[in-house]
């Protein structure tokens, strides 16, 4: 596992790496040999200066050229040094990068339950994303530079070993504390972050809460939870501080101690060398300059080497961490789609190239195609999108409460379904195995005969939904409505004549900038919309998706006034059209306009039938209308 691990994480570091970087990278060989060089010139010059001090004729023919060359050898070990320096971190913000854009990939793709928690899902992202990225992108880039300095450790430490073995025995062994503190406190360092992790994460929770807009901030005003807030968020960051300072200073007295023993063993190798030529005049002060410029630089290289080693080492947990997100379970098994160096995959690409220029039914022909190359070829079946739940039953991990209980179910091709009950009765979760968010524990749901699972590239491509929780997007007002379907293009007086036949134009109307405004926190002008708006939005942005078959709205009128809940339940038949439309509201008042009404309760379908036959049944529908119906009256 390590082994495969490490294979990887190398393989990680050549694929990031650019031209420029392999460039330097290769000349970096031969630079590695510069300093064993520029010792030796120096070596060379001092003793030859020796030599003019006494009168005699120096070894070289002028010792000026000597320090010609002493200072071109210096500034090119400089020019390369700055290189390697700039490839290193250039590589690791490359790393970095990359890193973050697999989390978000790993979140954007793991199947959905992974979403609902599942296998402390959102603390593993967490971790990967504030602590494992930059680990990783330091020990993976430490490698590489770790073979420079060996051929430097390798080069000097051949030089010492011609003056003296001992020399060398010496300097490497005086790193070997330093390197096992690296380690330790690699080791040790990982286990606080994985284990105070939630500290922190509670107090930045905290800290918002307090200086955030949103978050429920009115309700911190109104009651005057500030100081409360702010007690609670000073005495979690408090503690959080104190662990993790009590660490950094325990990992700084070692190290003061691991330098110390190192400078005094670097002091000694001099003092022994100055001795040696005191009692052998003949060796030449050079060999003092030698061991005084290669000694340091060797344990520059000895430890650089072997901390790289351990860091490496130690990082292995934050690696594996990082690569088993690989092994979740994708949201769609059956797709094959390639992603690209951009990040987009080859199938959005063709989609949104294809959009130019074409009209939707050639478009739509190009998804098929598409669909065709993913394994999505099967269309579906003479029942046109029929919906089917055969026994389905599903319970959230983690949790022994099953929320849907044996489940069959069918919807004709056109029907018009609400579907109502209590809270927690199961209907968001029948909507999410539907749109095949979450996966049947038994069972299966198909549409027009395919399964969903194997088939969830290209049915979803047949379903329109509005979320209760759907997406504000920080983007012009245009790409919040077109969002939904990339390919499909249509003008801006289409765009807003589409909005009048649904009755949701006024928010288009009301921005100064209509399409082209910014809408969001973010944007410049801060123009963010009224919950609503944004629901309009929402409802505008699922129409605008016209290749859909399916129609699924969640709760759209939960954020409407009444007058545009009204406007909302008049335009039903046009916003639905001919589609196969699932309606799920509290407000019971638009049931009457629907072909069926599900009745969901503890998980189960307990009433299924018109508004006129549940009212006649007088069962617990019959109870939710009147419960309803009397406010009105």
């Amino acid at each position: 596992m390590k082994q495969k691990i490490t294979w990887r994480s190398l393989c990680l570091g050549m694929k990031i790496k650019g031209t420029f970087s392999i460039i330097i990278g290769v000349l970096g060989v031969p630079a590695a040999f510069l300093p064993l060089l520029l010792s030796r010139r120096l070596q060379g010059l001092t003793d030859d200066l020796m030599l003019l001090t006494t009168g005699e004729h120096p070894g070289s023919a002028d010792p000026m050229t000597d320090l010609l060359w002493l200072g071109g050898i210096f500034l090119l070990q400089l020019s390369m040094n700055l290189l390697l320096d700039y490839v290193e971190i250039n590589d690791r913000y490359r790393t970095l990068v990359y890193v973050k854009e697999q989390v978000l990939r790993q979140v954007c793709s793991v199947h959905y339950s992974y979403l609902e928690n599942r296998d402390d899902f959102h603390k593993r992202i967490e971790f990967a994303d504030s602590q494992a990225s930059e680990e990783m992108a330091k020990s993976i880039q430490g490698m590489f530079s770790a073979l420079y300095q060996l051929i430097i450790f390798l080069s000097t430490g051949a030089a010492l070993w011609a003056v003296q073995p001992m020399l060398v025995f010496v300097l490497v062994s005086t790193c070997v504390p330093a390197v096992v503190l690296s380690y330790l406190q690699s080791d040790e360092t990982f286990r606080f972050r994985t284990k105070w992790m939630e500290e922190g994460t509670l107090a930045i929770h905290l800290f918002h809460l307090c200086a955030s807009s949103d978050h429920g901030i009115q309700e911190v005003r109104h009651y005057e939870l500030g100081d409360y807030l702010k007690a609670r968020w000073r005495a979690m960051a408090d503690t959080y501080i104190q662990k993790k300072n009590r660490l950094v200073a325990k990992h700084l007295r070692y190290n003061i101690g691991a330098d110390f023993l190192r400078s005094g063993i670097y002091l000694i190798v001099l003092l022994v060398t100055a001795r040696a030529i005191y009692q052998n005049p003949a060796l030449g002060l050079g060999v003092f300059t030698l061991v005084y410029t290669l000694s340091s630089r060797m344990q520059q290289a000895t430890g650089n080497i072997f901390t790289s080693i351990m860091q490496f080492s130690a990082s292995q947990a934050y690696r594996k961490e990082f690569f088993s997100l690989d092994d979740l379970e994708r949201d769609e098994k059956s797709n094959g789609t390639q992603t690209q160096p951009d990040g987009k995959s080859r199938h959005d690409r063709q989609i949104r190239s294809s959009g130019q220029g074409r009209n939707d039914r050639q478009v739509r022909s190009i998804i098929q195609k598409n669909s065709n190359r993913t394994g999505d070829h099967r269309e579906p079946d003479a029942q046109g999108y029929d919906i089917e739940f055969k026994h389905v039953s599903f319970t959230y991990p983690g949790t022994d409460r099953e929320v849907l209980h044996d489940i069959t179910l069918s919807i004709r091709a056109g029907e018009k379904i609400a579907i109502v009950g209590d809270n927690g009765s199961g209907k968001s979760t029948f909507i999410s195995l539907l749109t095949g968010m979450l996966t049947p524990d038994q069972g299966e749901v198909q549409i027009g005969g395919l399964n969903m699972e194997t088939h969830k590239p290209l049915l979803r491509r047949n379903l329109s939904v509005v979320f209760q929780d759907f997406a504000h997007y920080e983007a012009n007002l245009r790409d919040n409505i077109t969002v939904s379907d990339a390919a499909r293009r249509l003008s801006d007086s289409e765009i807003l004549e589409l909005a009048r036949q649904i009755h949701v134009e006024d928010v288009i109307m009301e921005q100064p900038e209509g399409l082209d405004g910014m809408l969001g926190h973010l944007s410049q002008k801060g123009n963010d919309l009224s919950g609503g708006q944004w629901q309009k939005i929402a409802l505008l942005r699922a129409v605008y998706r016209n290749q859909a078959n399916i129609l699924i709205l969640d709760e759209p009128a939960a954020a409407l006034d009444p007058m545009a809940e009204t406007q909302l339940y008049r335009d039903f038949s046009q916003i639905t059209g001919e589609k196969t439309t699932l309606l799920i509201s509290h407000r019971l008042g638009i049931t009457s306009l629907v072909d069926r009404i599900l009745v969901f309760r503890d998980g189960r379908i307990i009433e299924d039938g018109t508004h006129q036959e549940l009212m006649a049944k007088q069962g617990h529908y019959h109870s939710l209308y009147q419960a309803q119906a009397k406010w009105y009256r």
